[in-house]
């Protein structure tokens, strides 16, 4: 039996409510920690709770919805059990897309991202996964508590976390066991990686660029 099968094995007979236990175990400590953080934010309880809420129900769907599209055992144990199994490529990018929504709509203008950076480093660390994945992921915490601390990156952290994220985790997926789709040589999960990729460069350039323009104004 190759790694591949062996995997598949624990998928399809696996347990998925105690997937779904580590998972709220995570969930519940990165909302803790980021909920502490958005006491720092120049907005009334309501928008804060509009942010927080966003983010969760975004990474809740994001996390779930390209199951559903990966092939293989993961789209068939997704149709099989709508609770599992998660993604934390699709959880980044649907937390994001959706507080990006939600500000729009209710015109906040508060910078927000930092906020979620380090929280999000350390609440992917503890979530099921494999243990390389899990150091690089603790490493990444360290990494980033330091940027935080010396406000290096000050409004794009959570975008240099999407880009660092988006690299380790297309290198990673070379250790995994194949067991979704794969087009030209490359995994579902390696094509998520390389979106995550492009939106945490595209925000970092656009930031950038932002940042550049009000030094000059000022």
């Amino acid at each position: 039996m190759t790694s591949a099968d062996s995997y598949k094995l624990i998928l399809e007979n696996g347990n998925p409510y105690l997937q779904v236990l580590w998972i709220g175990i995570g969930t519940a400590l990165g909302i803790r920690l980021i909920s502490h953080r958005s006491l720092q934010w120049n907005l009334n309880q309501k928008q804060r709770k509009a942010i927080l809420f966003s983010a969760l129900l975004g990474a809740l769907i994001g996390s779930s919805l390209p199951s559903f599209f990966a092939g293989d055992v993961i789209e068939l144990r997704a149709f099989k059990y709508l609770i599992t199994p998660k993604t934390m490529l699709g959880g980044l990018m649907g937390s994001f897309l959706s507080v990006a929504m939600t500000k729009t709509l209710l015109g906040i203008k508060e910078e927000t991202s930092d906020s979620f950076a380090v929280e999000t480093a350390l609440m992917l660390a503890i979530l099921p996964t494999q243990l390389i994945e899990a150091a690089l992921m603790f490493w990444l915490w360290i990494v980033f508590s330091f940027l935080e601390k010396k406000e290096i990156m000050k409004n794009r952290l959570l975008f240099l976390f999407f880009a660092s994220y988006g690299v380790l985790r297309f290198f990673l997926e070379y250790l995994r066991a194949p067991i979704s789709i794969t087009v030209l040589g490359l995994g579902f999960y390696q094509f998520l990686s390389v979106i995550l990729f492009g939106l945490g460069v595209y925000q970092l350039i656009s930031r950038g660029r932002l940042a550049m323009h009000q030094l000059r104004v000022s």
